[in-house]
């Protein structure tokens, strides 16, 4: 996954729908580089096997803790800790991971600082004795006498024909558990439901979770806990970005259509005449309140799309197919009524996600004695009408003109715009419907409004630019979004591209370095050359020592750092080594040949037995 609703790790939440009904396994992750891999079950068992794990009934080493059902596990950012969540317990345990080589409990006291009374005493051993697990029997010989039920299928029989030999052939590492291991190290509870998928960590390695209108950010280090109080309403989701610098606990996102203009021949170059560019490319896209677009989907023609038409086809398929990633996680979701309709609202709420937007009065299944004009005469501006069938509301409002919405989210109450009648002078209420849907609706014309602005998109009559400029444009702006999250400064966006474009020059010159290979040149020395305002912002720069007022040295002098630095072998004698030229920025007196670069380059420019090309740089 790419998208800021979940990790980058290669953890997999829930069991493989084809055999599905052959263990209790919940969740299961792994660590690659160290062969090994955790899974939490419903016993409340966290253990570990070998990975990859290639045969059935392989060993592997259990630890108790949960009291009932493991709903999560996952290795943290640093592979250092494994952190489950219990579904029965309320709670977050931190497991210790002993990698392979750990073979002292005393050293391992010594280096966790505290007592390790929370170690399993039979996961030191081979686990294919697990008597002391309540109501459980699952020895491995009785495993194996299981009647494993595994379906065949069609498209795994090649796969499964080519690896048998390689089954058949597991080596002796294989039949045995794995020789690392984990060590409850800490347990903190929190009140509410059971987290589930909702448990992120931060590169940094602290863990986030939410309970009711809070978001947790807890510290595992120092074990203190960080409180976000800021939301009105429980939150329902929480995701994080790739990066793991960034959580998110916004619930409300929009999906609209945005149009890449281009006037070149395209079979399925669209016309809408509500949009500032009318001819062009079609796109789908979901964005959040901030502008960041989290899914594109260009439109291609009116040829069918299979998994469109096995979501149920047509506009319901399409923004199932969008939202296919986001579905049961409490988001809501703001559409126009191009998208709207009931049967939409309907199978989007089985998915446990919410839906509000205007809807078209002739859509199917739409209530009658809603949809029946009424004369306006006599009606007062505001006026309500509405119908409910079980948490599907439909309403009409009136204000220019009858707008008629559908929601799973809102009931009739009504806020304060914060306006006044011009009339009355009373303040303006509205339907919280009206007013959540004008707020959260233009996050699509939000996020095309700020690529426009600086984009770098040129004329063109090949299409495949067009898109690649729009897609570029589309990243800068994501990116620029974050980071304002991330850093909390209010940086304009100009500055943002003008500092990115001015890192990424920088940074693909320091790759190329100095070994890339001179281009043989014929003719004229050309006079242009981009390279050379790479470093134009340093100030790092040689300059001549100013005179001091009241002094009578015309060029003064001063001992040179990086000189004076030196180590001097025993009996060496130092020189004495004077420099008329010193650092603009840093004011030290140096000479402006091999000292000045390795004092802007080296960390340890004193010292004399390492070289410039094995120097550590800063």
């Amino acid at each position: 996954m790419g998208n800021v609703d979940g990790s980058l790790s290669a953890e997999a939440n829930g069991i493989w729908a084809k055999y599905a009904d052959t263990n209790d396994i919940n969740a299961v992750d792994a660590y690659f580089s160290g062969e090994v891999m955790v899974t939490g079950d419903d016993f409340g068992l966290v253990k570990l096997f070998r990975f990859p794990s290639l045969k059935r009934g392989a060993k592997f080493r259990k630890y108790v803790g949960h009291s009932a059902h493991v709903t999560n596990v996952r290795f943290s950012h640093d592979r250092q800790r494994v952190i489950s969540v219990g579904g029965g317990d309320h709670a977050i345990f931190q497991w210790r991971y002993i990698p392979k080589g750990t073979d002292n409990e005393e050293d391992l006291d010594e280096d966790l600082g505290h007592d390790t009374g929370y170690l399993d005493s039979n996961s030191e051993e081979s686990d294919s004795e697990m008597s002391d697990v309540a109501e459980l029997d699952s020895d491995i010989e009785k495993e194996k006498e299981m009647d494993y039920v595994r379906d065949v299928y069609k498209e795994d029989l090649n796969q499964l024909k080519r690896k048998q030999k390689e089954k058949n052939n597991t080596g002796e590492k294989r039949k045995l558990p794995p020789n690392e291991g984990i060590i409850l190290q800490f347990i903190h509870g929190y009140r509410g439901y059971d987290c589930r998928n909702n448990l992120f960590y931060t590169q940094t390695g602290e863990i986030i979770y939410h309970v009711a209108a809070a978001g947790i950010v807890y510290n595992k280090e120092s074990n203190r806990q960080r409180f976000y109080l800021e939301h009105t309403d429980d939150i329902l989701c929480l995701c994080i970005h790739p990066q793991k610098d960034i959580a998110a606990t916004g619930q409300n996102i929009s999906i609209d259509e945005a149009l890449l203009r281009y006037f070149g021949r395209l079979g399925f170059k669209t016309y809408n005449p509500r949009k500032p560019a009318k001819y062009g490319m079609k796109a789908y896209k979901i964005c959040d309140g901030t502008g960041y677009t989290w899914k594109f989907k260009l439109y291609t023609g009116k040829e069918v799309d299979e998994e469109i038409e096995q979501l149920g086809g047509g506009i319901i398929g399409l923004v199932m197919h969008m939202m296919k990633e986001l579905l049961r996680k409490g988001y809501h979701l703001f559409m126009d009524n191009w998208y709207s309709s009931p049967t939409l609202y309907q199978k989007l709420s089985e998915n446990k996600t919410h839906a509000a937007g205007t809807v078209r009065v002739n859509r199917k299944h739409m209530p009658k004695e809603l949809t029946q004009k009424k004369a306006k005469k006599g009606r007062k501006r505001g006026e309500v009408d509405f119908r409910r069938s079980e948490n599907l509301l439909a309403m009409r409002f009136l204000d220019n003109r009858d707008v008629y919405m559908l929601s799973t989210i809102h009931d009739i109450s009504e806020v304060e715009t914060g306006k006044d009648d011009r009339d009355t002078n009373e303040r303006v209420k509205k339907p919280k419907l009206v007013v959540d849907y004008n707020q959260h609706m233009g996050s699509v014309d939000m996020a095309d409004q700020m690529a426009k602005v600086y984009t770098e998109a040129r004329r063109s009559i090949k299409r495949y630019k067009k898109l690649v400029w729009y897609l570029n444009d589309v990243a800068v702006t994501n990116a620029y979004i974050v980071y304002k999250l991330v850093s909390g400064r209010n940086i304009s966006h100009m500055d943002y591209i003008l500092a990115l474009v001015d890192e990424l020059i920088t940074e693909g010159l320091m790759e190329c370095g100095d070994d890339r290979p001179t281009p043989k040149k014929t003719g004229r020395r050309s006079q242009s050359n981009p390279a050379r305002m790479t470093y134009c912002h340093s100030n790092h720069w040689p300059v001549y020592i100013e005179s001091q007022p009241g002094s009578s040295m015309k060029n003064p002098t001063r001992s040179c750092t990086v000189c004076s630095a030196k180590k001097m072998k025993p009996g060496e004698k130092r020189m004495r080594s004077e420099t008329r030229y010193e650092c603009k920025e840093c004011k030290v007196a140096l000479h402006v040949v091999v000292c000045f670069e390795k004092y802007h380059t080296l960390k340890n420019y004193a010292d004399l037995s390492q070289d410039s090309s094995s120097d550590e740089e800063l």
